[in-house]
């Protein structure tokens, strides 16, 4: 017993010891490092969950825009209903504090779950500290000049995507698309991008990462202006 006890406890030891040998290769310098080792990855380009959620973000955000272009319409013939009120109402919250519309609220839901990957990985990310895992330039946020940082390869990948579909929602936003039209447009868009991010991408733990941002970012968009809006 008591020498089954010190195997074990050797094992133990022995797999802490390669753990913390081994290299997170998202914090690498060269992507090609972060390679799985073939092309059947476990982990799909957009999975499932990913898909859900993306399609139920566009029919939501579809639908709200369709009742509040309804509402105007009733506004102008004089047969406005106190569901169009309510929806008016919404709509006046999204133009007096712009946080509260669909892309605004997506812009900062997927760049804080950037940022949380960024944390909880201690990614170097928007630092012009040299680190050894640093990889390659990526130009100043929004807001923050053209000076140039040095980010980690994990950081630099979900960043990029971000940035991309922050830029492709507010477009979808201004667009005169409605309904299903609209709809489809908005999931197009948020699947182009994945789809192009995830064809650089050569890692199962990144691929997650890549889908988990805009499964949560669509997700929490989803619940919180459900909050807001007419039942």
């Amino acid at each position: 017993m008591k020498k089954q006890i010190i195997l074990t406890a050797l094992a133990c030891m022995m797999t802490v010891t390669t753990a913390f040998a081994e290299k997170d290769v998202l914090l690498e310098t060269n992507p090609a490092n972060a390679i799985v080792g073939t092309d059947d990855y476990l982990v799909e380009t957009v999975r499932p969950e990913t898909a859900e959620q993306i399609m139920a973000f566009a029919q939501q955000w579809a639908h709200a825009r369709e009742a509040i272009a309804t509402a105007k319409e009733h506004q102008m013939s004089g047969t406005l209903t106190e569901t169009d009120k309510l929806w008016l109402d919404s709509d006046v919250k999204k133009i007096l504090k712009r946080e509260y519309s669909y892309a605004s609220l997506f812009d900062d839901r997927i760049i804080g779950r950037v940022h949380f990957y960024e944390r909880s990985h201690n990614w170097n990310g928007e630092n012009e500290g040299i680190q050894t895992y640093n990889y390659v330039t990526y130009k100043g946020a929004d807001n923050q000049g053209s000076e140039y940082y040095t980010n980690s390869y994990g950081f630099n990948v979900l960043r990029t995507m971000a940035d991309a579909m922050r830029t492709s929602m507010y477009a979808a936003e201004a667009s005169d698309l409605q309904g299903d039209a609209f709809a489809e447009d908005v999931k197009n868009r948020l699947t182009s991008i994945l789809e192009q991010t995830q064809s650089t991408v050569q890692n199962d733990e990144l691929r997650y990462y890549v889908n988990n941002t805009v499964w949560y970012a669509t997700k929490q968009v989803v619940k919180e202006r459900r909050m807001m809006e007419p039942r």
